[in-house]
C-alpha cells in the first residue's frame, strides 16, 4: 500500500514539475499579490493588518492549488487509477501531493511577506506550526470536497459551497492563533487552536479512508 501510494504521488509531483505551468502561475500569483500589496498600502504598521492580508493571499494560493486535484483528471484517467489501485491510495496520495504543493506555497508566501512587507512575528515557532497546521488541514479539507465536487456536473460552482461551512471555524482558529504568534504570547496560551488545527487534520483522513471508496465506485 505505502509503494504504490509514493508512486502515484512520485507521479502528480513530476506532472506538476514537468508542466511547469500550473506551479508556476501559483508562484507568481503569491508573489503578485504580496507586491500589490505593498504598492497599494506599503509595510503594514498593525500586527492585525498585516495577518490579515497574509492570510488572504495564502488562502487563496493554497484553493487554486487544491482545486486542480480532481479538477483535470479525465474520467479514462479515473478508470485507469480504478484499476491500478485501491481508492484510499488515491486518496492518501492526493492528500499528500496537497501537503507538499502548500508548503511550498505557504513558505514563498511567508518569503515574500518578510522580504517585502517586513516581519512582525514575535513568536516564530509557535508561527510556523500554527501556520504548517493550517494549510495541512486546508489543503486535506479542500482535498476531499474537490473529489465529492468532482462527481458532479457543476465542480466548480459545488467546491466552494460545500467549502466555506466547513473551512470558517478552521480559519477562525488559524486567524486567532497566528494573530497571538505575532503578539509574542506562548505555546500555553494556544492549546485550543492548535488542538483544533490538528483536529481537522485527524478528520481530513478519517473521512477521506471512509468516504473517498463510495466516490470512486460512483
Amino acid at each position: 500500500m505505502i509503494q504504490r501510494i509514493y508512486i502515484l504521488l512520485r507521479k502528480d509531483l513530476r506532472l506538476e514539475f514537468r508542466s511547469k505551468t500550473g506551479l508556476s502561475s501559483l508562484l507568481m500569483y503569491a508573489l503578485g499579490s504580496v507586491f500589490i500589496i505593498y504598492m497599494s498600502v506599503g509595510e503594514p504598521e498593525q500586527s492585525l493588518t498585516w495577518n490579515a492580508l497574509f492570510w488572504i493571499t495564502l488562502l487563496y494560493s493554497c484553493v487554486n492549488s487544491v482545486m486542480r486535484a480532481f479538477y483535470y483528471e479525465t474520467s479514462s484517467m479515473r478508470l485507469y487509477y480504478y484499476q491500478i489501485a485501491h481508492p484510499q491510495e488515491i486518496i492518501f496520495a492526493k492528500l499528500l501531493y496537497s501537503y507538499a504543493l502548500n508548503t511550498l506555497l505557504l513558505l514563498v508566501s511567508f518569503g515574500a511577506f518578510t522580504l517585502v512587507l517586513g516581519n512582525l512575528v514575535q513568536n516564530m515557532p509557535l508561527f510556523v506550526l500554527v501556520s504548517l497546521l493550517s494549510t495541512w488541514s486546508i489543503g486535506a479539507m479542500l482535498t476531499l470536497i474537490s473529489a465529492i465536487s468532482a462527481q458532479t456536473n457543476n465542480a466548480a460552482g459545488i467546491l466552494p459551497v460545500l467549502a466555506f461551512p466547513v473551512l470558517l471555524p478552521l480559519f477562525l482558529s488559524a486567524i486567532k492563533a497566528t494573530s497571538a504568534a505575532i503578539d509574542g504570547e506562548a505555546f500555553a496560551q494556544q492549546w485550543e487552536n492548535i488542538a483544533v488545527l490538528g483536529l481537522f487534520n485527524i478528520l481530513a483522513w478519517l473521512f477521506s479512508y471512509l468516504l473517498f471508496p463510495y466516490l470512486w465506485r460512483s
